[in-house]
């Protein structure tokens, strides 16, 4: 085996990523980040081909990001003035609600402190300037956005609370990777869940909104901390004195049937959970059923993507009968599961081990990101676009896949990707 097929180009997406996924998701919110020109050349990676509704960059408004083109001996000689101009002119912005200021490895290296210069702005600016912690040289792109969300938790004014007739939640940790219909469904789905229970969601971080519709989250009782989150919803709770209650994504009917459960026991709704979960799961049950005896059963499939979902896609493979064989994640993961086999995007031969397991037929099914897709060879191996990023399928209407609902369309998708190989291999076969 040569080395180019034993070393490959790496599947982790950096720190970076996660700073700007936040930035897209929060509708005024701008970025600066302090580092050469280079630092914002990843936006190619998210306007007009991940997230065809990226308002990062405009035509007639300012673009929501830009760079304090820092050079070294501006460090040296202690200038700080270009970012000061930068950062007062992004948060004077009609439409500005929040600036972030982060830094690239060199800023990191040569000593830049981002926290002082965002201090020096306090009280000077018409929008908040909020300093994330610059992870670049030990984080990944959920770090990113896990540091993002603790900078907004900390300095982002918030309703003061209030009482209410009925629960009110706050819901942090939604990763909003784009404005398009997988992230709209998500939102939706999270706030059908929590509605079921009699509650009401005040704020979802982040769900695409402004900084307005954030400050709500200060009147909420509990905030239900998403994997990944737990450092923002306790900052959060510190300002506003709500329950942080730690819940698990609900990508899966267990993961799901878990969330409800949890939110149930904390608003005190035990009696009415099973009433709720059966009108949740009796109308999907049947089609379930049928896809996965029909398609799913004995196949083995492969996920190449956000590791928040590896648990749910191995509870996935087993309720219908597939064996998830491998996980080749974008991010690191803190607690390895028991089960299949697990590697990191930066181990540089996942490259190799994937490309095997599909040259040897050995998996019926990938289940992977844009990045994913361009790197393996597949051929007539059936492939689901899935997880950040997504260059092929763009979804203009709510297409979850957390919750129950989301549990039926992303079954639908992995089955209808297996149907249509078999139904074009049974065609292609000459009569007789």
């Amino acid at each position: 085996m040569s080395c180019d097929s034993c070393f490959g180009p790496l599947l982790e997406e950096p720190f970076l990523t996660g700073v700007y996924l936040a930035v897209n998701a929060i509708s005024d919110a701008y970025l600066v980040i302090d580092g050469p020109s280079c630092a914002t050349q990843k936006l190619e990676q998210f306007v007009r081909n991940h997230d065809l509704n990226s308002t990062m960059t405009r035509r007639v408004k300012p673009h929501r990001v830009a760079q304090t083109d820092l050079e070294d001996n501006l460090i040296v000689f202690g200038e700080e003035d270009r970012a000061l101009e930068i950062l007062q002119a992004m948060a004077s912005q009609p439409d500005a609600g929040v600036v972030l200021f982060t830094g690239l490895t060199c800023a990191v290296i040569m000593g830049r402190d981002q926290q002082r210069i965002v201090s020096s702005l306090k009280d000077k600016t018409s929008a908040p300037v909020l300093s994330v912690a610059s992870r670049v040289s030990s984080g990944d792109w959920l770090t990113g956005y896990a540091e993002s969300l603790n900078a907004l938790a900390s300095g982002l004014p918030l309703l003061p609370h209030e009482e209410s007739m009925r629960p009110r939640v706050g819901i942090v940790g939604y990763v909003h990777t784009r404005h398009e219909g997988d992230s709209a469904g998500d939102v939706q789905e999270l706030t059908h869940l929590v509605e079921s229970l009699g509650a009401e969601v005040v704020s979802i971080w982040l769900d695409g909104s402004g900084t307005e519709a954030l400050s709500r989250i200060g009147l909420a009782d509990v905030l239900i901390a998403l994997p990944g989150s737990r450092k923002a919803a306790k900052l959060l709770a510190q300002r506003t004195g709500a329950t942080v209650l730690e819940l698990p994504l609900p990508f899966s009917w267990k993961k799901s049937q878990d969330f409800l459960a949890g939110l149930a026991e904390a608003l005190d709704a035990m009696d009415i959970l099973e009433a709720v979960l059966s009108r949740f799961l009796k109308p999907l049950a049947d089609g379930y059923l049928f896809l996965a005896e029909r398609y799913l059963f004995g196949t083995r499939w492969m996920f190449l993507g956000d590791p928040r979902y590896h648990e749910g896609l191995v509870e996935w493979a087993r309720d219908c009968g597939a064996e998830l064989v491998l996980t080749v994640t974008t991010a690191r993961m803190n607690d390895q599961v028991e089960g299949p086999t697990i590697m990191n995007g930066d181990d540089p031969t996942w490259l190799a081990k994937a490309q095997a397991l599909v040259d040897e037929k050995r998996v019926d099914l990938v289940i992977g990101n844009g990045v994913a897709a361009s790197r393996l060879l597949m051929e007539d191996t059936p492939f689901v676009e899935f997880s950040y990023p997504c260059y092929m399928r763009h979804l203009f209407l709510p297409t979850p896949s957390l919750g129950f609902s989301g549990g039926a369309w992303f079954s639908g998708m992995l089955a209808e990707a297996l149907c249509r190989k078999e139904t074009l291999s049974s065609l292609a076969k000459p009569e007789g």
